[in-house]
């Protein structure tokens, strides 16, 4: 059986290149992730049926942009690319519902 426990960094905070333009205000806001959030089966993968945008983060030192770019490619999906670190989301949220709307329109 699998407990709710929480993941941590043993007590550090993450590197400033992981959250780069969003660091400070992650630290002061990100929670512990659960880890039965890995572990619970999530079944099929959604996007083998459905439309697909993804947003390239640019700026991205943890995922690099040339990998996202190949994985967008390989679901078909409608990419647009941020100038952004690992968390665009955070830095640039107003870019990021502007794509979601594009896609929420179609």
């Amino acid at each position: 059986m699998c407990s709710t426990s929480q993941v941590s960094m043993r007590g550090q905070s993450p590197p400033p290149y992981f959250l780069g333009d969003t660091h400070a205000d992650m630290l002061a806001h990100q929670h512990s992730l659960a880890v039965i959030a890995n572990i619970e089966l999530s079944g099929p993968a959604a996007w083998t049926k459905t439309p697909n945008w993804y947003v390239v983060s640019g700026q991205d030192r943890i995922f690099p942009p040339s990998a996202q770019r190949a994985m967008a490619q390989r679901i078909g999906a409608r990419t647009s690319e941020l100038n952004a670190s690992h968390a665009a989301l955070v830095s640039q949220p107003d870019a990021v519902a502007a794509v979601i709307e594009q896609a929420a329109g179609e």
